[in-house]
């Protein structure tokens, strides 16, 4: 499988410039879950803050978690904003599962979309890095 472009390949990841949509969804995630805080009258505007901090915290561990592995596996890296693209592809499926509880307010519900959202993220993002480390694997080494 060679490398393609979103214009050209619909199942081919949107990485182009991923900074911006990572910051909305980022913080859509967090504006939610202050939503479904308020809605169980458990909201206070310091929350708000500690769930910015955290999760972008979060974010850059997971980017700091991939580049480590890349080095002990010798495999050349990706660039920061591909790690942080396939990094941020959680927070649709987060926001999503959230708002199904708010509309639903059922256990079941929101635990059938946490797991169906949940496989097909893994699924997604699992055959997507198989493709991206064997072209990595597969490059020739630089010189």
């Amino acid at each position: 499988r060679t490398q393609t472009h979103t214009h050209t390949d619909r199942l081919s990841p949107s990485i182009s410039f991923p900074t911006p949509r990572t910051v909305m969804s980022l913080l859509t995630y967090v504006l939610v879950a202050g939503l479904a805080l308020g809605v169980t009258n458990q909201f206070s505007p310091e929350q708000l803050g500690m769930s910015v901090s955290s999760t972008f915290g979060w974010l850059i561990f997971e980017v700091f978690l991939y580049y480590a592995s890349f080095y002990l596996l010798n495999i050349s890296s990706l660039g920061v904003f591909e790690l942080i693209a396939f990094c941020s592809y959680k927070y649709f499926e987060m926001i999503v599962i959230l708002l199904v509880y708010l509309v639903t307010r059922s256990d079941t519900a929101y635990t059938a979309s946490l797991l169906f959202l949940g496989i097909s993220l893994s699924y997604f993002l699992v055959g997507n890095r198989f493709w991206v480390f064997y072209w990595l694997l597969s490059s020739p080494p630089p010189p």
